[in-house]
């Protein structure tokens, strides 16, 4: 089935707090979320012998003893392959991508593990640091990823580590980051981030960058002050969240792109990129898995409790399509970076409102992160994809198995 694509929606979100609650987020979450649920407590586990553990939060199962005792291992391996694939310049693959996702990996995996990874994550740390002397652009050798996703997602690991001495090159990344924002409010994709400075905004890159900016501005207030930064990031947060806005189109029962009544949840979900929505494209319905959870994923991130249709009928739309074959996207090569968002998503949606409702399969994410992913890792304790560096591939799958066993932040 495809799906035509019709954008009627206008973002008329704004109400009281939204910035104030997106930028004082960045002073109390730490960038450690990246690695599980934030309000799980570890070892929540049934003593059950059954794959299916006591529920954990209403009717979201947790994994069984047997299945988180082999998730563990499996987590084991994957950090012990990590740390034997580093670099002698301390990267992963000499890809600033590839090192900050392991380094978040290993920064989560300590307490789990016990693995000695503070040397491992200090060499990374400073190969991140050191692509930020010039301009502060984290180039990847990805040209498809591009240097703008590559800098955002080197910021978030080198931020868990940095101390005041490396706030220059911290700022010099934001910096660089926020420049290639797009603030054109003629240009389709306002408010989005383009891979590279000068492209199309896209919604994986601009996800990327809105994590980055709220983890950095306590960063920013420092330097310039709180007053400053609001004043500064308002505008960009407010023309971001117009870009995550217009990759959403509104249901076509909708008269305006508003929902009749307050509460309405059909299902609506998220789009690669403005552009398909304004050429009203034709997008198989097999590709709109990762755009949609990225697209929750930033929702979540500016503001989880706001009182607007759009997290919910995106969630609508997952709890309708959703079949664990959905983990196949576009083939091999986005199934880890699919249940990497897929697990960051429903950790989050199960204290959410819209995740109350019973019934759903997706109830059982941890069960099926944890097989799927089992079941695909190798003899060397990694993971490997056709498109993506073994490292990355790997990073993203221990990521995943530990939001399954509920590994709290930090």
């Amino acid at each position: 089935m495809r799906v035509a694509l019709d954008n009627g929606s206008v973002c008329r979100f704004f109400m009281s707090g939204f910035i104030t609650h997106v930028i004082m987020l960045s002073l109390f979450v730490s960038v450690a979320c990246l690695g599980g649920g934030r309000r799980a407590a570890a070892g929540r586990l049934n003593a059950s012998g059954s794959a299916l553990g006591a529920d954990g939060d209403g009717d979201w199962p947790t994994l069984s003893l047997s299945l988180a005792g082999e998730t563990r291992a499996g987590v084991m391996r994957g950090l012990a392959f990590l740390l034997e694939q580093q670099a002698d310049n301390g990267s992963w693959q000499d890809d600033p991508t590839a090192t900050a996702l392991v380094m978040i990996a290993l920064a989560n995996g300590r307490e789990l593990t016990g693995l000695p990874v503070e040397r491992a994550v200090e060499r990374g740390r400073q190969y991140l640091l050191a692509q930020a002397v010039d301009n502060g652009e984290a180039d990847s050798p990805d040209t498809e990823l591009g240097s703008v996703a590559a800098t955002a997602k080197a910021m978030l690991a080198s931020m868990r580590w940095a101390g005041r001495s490396d706030e220059g090159s911290v700022m010099a990344m934001r910096q660089f980051v926020l420049a290639a924002q797009a603030m054109d409010q003629a240009e389709i994709g306002y408010g989005g981030f383009p891979r590279s400075p000068g492209g199309d905004p896209e919604l994986a890159t601009s996800y990327w960058a809105l994590e980055a900016l709220i983890r950095s501005d306590h960063w920013d207030m420092r330097v310039r002050g709180i007053e400053q930064v609001e004043q500064i990031m308002t505008r960009r947060y407010q023309a971001l969240w117009q870009f995550f806005s217009d990759c959403q189109p509104a249901p076509a029962t909708w008269p305006d792109g508003q929902p009749p009544d307050e509460g309405a949840t059909e299902a609506a979900p998220f789009f690669a990129s403005p552009e398909d929505l304004a050429d009203k494209a034709q997008v198989p319905e097999a590709e709109l898995l990762m755009p949609t959870l990225i697209g929750m994923r930033a929702l979540i991130l500016m503001h989880s409790l706001a009182e607007d249709w759009r997290l919910p009928a995106a969630w609508a739309w997952l709890r309708e399509h959703w079949t664990e074959t959905s983990l196949r996207p576009a083939g091999e090569s986005e199934i880890y970076a699919a249940v990497f968002h897929l697990a960051l998503v429903l950790s989050d949606m199960q204290w959410h409102p819209a995740g109350a409702e019973p019934g759903d399969t997706l109830r059982q994410w941890r069960i099926f992160t944890a097989r799927e992913l089992l079941g695909r890792q190798d003899g060397t304790g990694g993971w490997q994809s056709p498109d993506e560096p073994p490292s990355l591939a790997t990073a993203y799958a221990v990521l995943s198995l530990m939001s399954a066993l509920d590994v709290p932040a930090r």
